[in-house]
């Protein structure tokens, strides 16, 4: 039986993943050369420094991590502001379901806390939550299971009753190695990531039947 709901944050509650890969793209011309889109999105569901490391090793890069993650934020306050950042359809009424049927709901993100902070409090969904986990917290960034499971201890559940909804191979590799269920949560705007490891395939909040074995 079901428990819980595990959300990874960036491509499955907001569409977040264009935003940090346009800032990414942006800080490396800025360098004088350029990524392919391709290239970029390995590092989907990584944390930032996870990816910087990568990326400052792969293309011989002076300046420190925290330098190239501090201009990449620049970036994406620049995007944000212009852009602004919305909710992916359905999730909002996903989320009221969800606590409405009293399972425990957390957000489990490679992204920093005042990151994900700043997206439940911009969509005001944080009142759905019981818990809001960043990577940082780990000295292990996704592939590595460690946050999922830091997350069910959190919720009080044990993983087996842990449902969780990803957009990455990384995000999905890290669940299912914490012994969850887990949802590929497709986006048809953006390259397919290998998502092979999941258990079930959806490419919207409908498509996921809580009364259906669920809980």
């Amino acid at each position: 039986m079901y428990k819980a709901f595990i959300f990874d944050m960036d491509g499955v509650i907001v569409d977040s993943e264009k935003i940090y890969t346009e800032a990414i793209y942006n800080v490396a011309l800025k360098e004088g050369f350029e990524l392919r889109e391709e290239y970029i999105y390995n590092f989907t569901g990584t944390t930032h420094e996870f990816t910087w490391e990568n990326i400052k090793s792969d293309y011989n890069l002076s300046k420190s991590i925290k330098e190239y993650i501090a201009e990449m934020f620049k970036e994406v306050g620049v995007i944000k502001e212009a852009k602004g950042v919305e909710a992916y359809p359905g999730v909002v009424d996903f989320l009221k379901r969800l606590s409405a049927q009293q399972y425990k709901i957390a957000i489990a993100s490679s992204s920093p806390l005042n990151a994900i902070n700043e997206v439940v409090d911009l969509l005001k969904i944080r009142e759905y939550f019981d818990i809001l986990v960043s990577g940082e917290f780990f000295e292990k960034s996704k592939p590595d299971p460690t946050i999922y499971l830091e997350t069910a201890k959190y919720l009080g559940v044990s993983p087996a009753e842990c449902l969780v909804i990803e957009d990455s191979h990384n995000g999905v590799k890290a669940a299912k190695d914490a012994g969850m269920y887990c949802y590929g949560f497709i986006d048809a705007k953006y390259p397919t990531q290998d998502l092979s490891l999941a258990d079930e395939f959806v490419e919207s909040f409908d498509e996921i039947k809580l009364n259906e074995g669920s809980k």
